[in-house]
């Protein structure tokens, strides 16, 4: 009866050192609960392991914790799929922000050849715009003629440019510092 008690003291002793050492080489993050939680149950199962054989249980402790792991594989998974969907939401709009950009800009004459745009991850509002854009066909367009400067018909001008980023700061929210167009 004795080595009995020593046996259990001794599995209970082993379980409550490593948990300690899994608490400690496990970093701070999302799953640290969730390991923590299994480990404490797994002590829990141990402690009551002999309670429950007493009273003639079948209670197997390797069953268990095989149970507890297939539910952590599971909670990891789902906390990537997570992952995965929001990174997915945070493209997507993205994406829409920038063809909304696109046609509201052609809807004024100006045409979008390239754009980036930066946006805040927790609040979705657009931080930084760099576009190069060019005159869109069938608007009337500014010509300057300068004998010494050959100039095409797409180039944007410095008014324009003010009027464009005029036009992404009160209808987008960025200041217009933060605004690039053509470089400028």
């Amino acid at each position: 009866m004795i080595d009995k008690i020593s046996d259990y003291a001794e599995v209970i002793i082993t379980l409550v050192i490593a948990v300690t050492i899994i608490e400690l080489i496990i970093p701070n993050g999302k799953n640290k609960k969730y390991v923590m939680f299994a480990s404490s149950l797994s002590i829990m199962i141990a402690v009551l392991n002999p309670i429950l054989s007493v009273l003639n249980m079948d209670f197997d402790i390797l069953e268990s914790l095989n149970t507890i792991e297939e539910e952590m594989n599971d909670m990891e998974y789902s906390s990537s799929t997570k992952y995965d969907l929001d990174y997915n939401i945070y493209s997507s709009y993205i994406s829409n922000l920038e063809e909304n950009m696109k046609a509201r800009l052609e809807d004024i004459g100006y045409r979008v050849v390239e754009s980036k745009i930066n946006v805040d991850k927790t609040t979705y509002e657009p931080t930084n715009i760099e576009m190069k854009i060019e005159y869109s066909d069938g608007f009337i367009q500014p010509i300057i003629i300068d004998v010494f400067e050959n100039l095409s018909n797409n180039k944007i001008y410095e008014a324009d440019i003010k009027k464009i980023k005029t036009f992404l700061n009160q209808n987008y929210g960025v200041h217009e510092n933060n605004i690039i167009v053509n470089g400028v």
